[in-house]
């Protein structure tokens, strides 16, 4: 019997690990400046794809970007993480970076996006 119940805790965990998403919940736990390594520490999912870009202003600097698939409910999006430096320099959904009043961000977020649509 208690061989029984060890198997269902195990398979309970199997299952439940399997399910879990990257949430609002896992995005409120960044802040500017976290490495990779202690975002990747506080998500509940690994990164769907990273790759880096470069921008036409500013060529020589090179940014490292990890993207998400966020869960709300049923709603599942894109979302982004961007590196400079090793640290982390801004997080969201791609429209947000082009609504922040920051030029860099913008070009970024566009960047970041046009490169998201050449690896999918």
């Amino acid at each position: 019997m208690r061989s029984f119940s060890v198997v269902c805790i195990c398979c309970a965990a199997c299952i439940l690990a399997s399910c879990a998403q990257f949430t609002l919940a896992d995005a409120n736990m960044f802040y500017k400046g976290m490495t990779i390594s202690e975002v990747e520490n506080v998500v509940s999912r690994s990164p769907q794809n990273t790759f880096e870009v470069n921008l036409p202003s500013s060529p020589n600097k090179r940014y490292f970007i990890e993207q998400y698939i966020i869960a709300f409910g049923d709603y599942k999006s894109v979302y982004f993480c961007a590196y400079e430096g090793g640290g982390l320099l801004y997080w969201g959904y791609p429209l947000e970076f082009n609504r922040h009043p920051d030029a860099t961000l913008n070009e970024l977020g566009r960047a970041a996006t046009a490169a998201y649509d050449r690896a999918k």
